[in-house]
C-alpha cells in the first residue's frame, strides 16, 4: 500500500490504531466487504489455549530438557479442541500424531485415541511419551483435570509391502544398487497399472543422474500396496504369522 492510499483511508476512517491509539494500524473491513464475513484472527487467547513455548516447556520436561519435535501444541489448546469436539468415551483419531499432544490429552481426558504416524520418530517421541502419560506425569493440564495416571495403549506397525522398495531406493548408494532394486520390483513389486513399465529403456535409466533415477523407480511403484492390505493377510509372499493376522482380524471387528 502506497502512503497516498494509507493517508485516504486513515482519512476515510477505515485504519485503526486500537483502542488506545499506540498499536499497529489495521484495515477495517466491513461485513457488507466480504462475502463470508470476517475471518478471525484467533479463536482462543493464548491465556486459555496456551502458547508455542508452553509446549516447547511441556515436552522439554517429558525428555529431560530434550526438544525432540520441533513444532509441538500445548495441551490446553488440544483440550480446548476435544471438550468442544467430543465426549469421555468418545474415540479421537489424530493421523499425525507428532509429538502425541493430541493422545496424551484424549487420555487424560477419558477419551479413547488412535493415533497414526509415518516417520521413525514415533516410537521415540508419541509412545514414549503416553507411557509417561500412563505413569501419571503431572505437565500439561494433568492438575486441571485431576490426571493421575492409568490406562494402557497398544503399539502396532504396519507390514512393509512395496514401502521396503521405496526404503531400498532412498538408500541405494549408486546406479548399481538401483538396476537391483529394479529387476527385484520387476518380480515381485506392485508396479503401477496406468505407466506403460515395457517401454522402460534400462540404458537411458542407467545414464539419469542417480536423484532422479530413484525418482523414477518410485514413480514405478503402486502406492496403493506400500503395505500388505486386509485383504492379503494370507498371502504366502508375505509370510504375516498368526498372531499378527489375528490381531489384524481383532482390530476390524472380524473373527479371528
Amino acid at each position: 500500500m502506497t502512503k497516498p492510499e494509507f493517508d485516504k483511508l486513515v482519512s476515510e476512517g477505515r485504519i485503526t490504531f486500537g483502542e488506545d491509539g499506540n498499536n499497529n494500524p489495521a484495515l477495517k473491513i466491513y461485513l457488507n466487504e466480504t462475502q463470508d464475513g470476517v475471518v478471525p484472527r484467533t479463536i482462543w487467547p493464548h491465556k486459555e489455549a496456551g502458547h508455542s513455548q508452553e509446549a516447547k516447556r511441556e515436552v522439554m520436561a517429558l525428555f529431560d530438557d530434550d526438544t525432540p519435535f520441533s513444532t509441538p501444541k500445548p495441551e490446553r489448546l488440544i483440550r480446548q479442541i476435544l471438550t468442544i469436539a467430543s465426549n469421555p468415551g468418545d474415540t479421537v483419531l489424530d493421523f499425525f500424531s507428532g509429538s502425541g499432544t493430541t493422545q496424551a490429552v484424549a487420555h487424560k481426558m477419558g477419551r479413547k485415541w488412535l493415533g497414526i504416524e509415518q516417520l521413525d520418530y514415533i516410537r521415540d517421541v508419541p509412545a514414549s511419551r503416553l507411557k509417561k502419560v500412563i505413569e501419571g506425569e503431572q505437565g500439561g493440564i494433568s492438575k486441571a483435570v485431576e490426571w493421575q495416571g492409568g490406562g494402557s495403549f497398544v503399539y502396532a506397525e504396519l507390514a512393509a509391502s512395496n514401502c521396503a522398495f521405496a526404503d531400498r531406493i532412498e538408500a541405494a548408494p549408486d546406479m548399481a544398487a538401483l538396476q537391483t532394486i529394479h529387476a527385484d520390483m520387476q518380480a515381485t513389486g506392485y508396479l503401477r497399472y496406468d505407466l506403460d513399465l515395457s517401454a522402460f529403456d534400462t540404458d537411458d535409466f542407467a545414464a539419469l543422474p542417480l536423484k532422479h533415477a530413484k525418482r523414477v523407480l518410485m514413480d514405478c511403484l503402486d502406492a496403493n500396496h506400500l503395505y500388505v492390505n486386509l485383504g492379503s493377510l494370507g498371502d504366502a509372499d508375505f509370510d504375516i504369522s498368526d498372531e499378527d493376522a489375528r490381531a489384524t482380524r481383532s482390530f476390524y471387528g472380524l473373527d479371528t
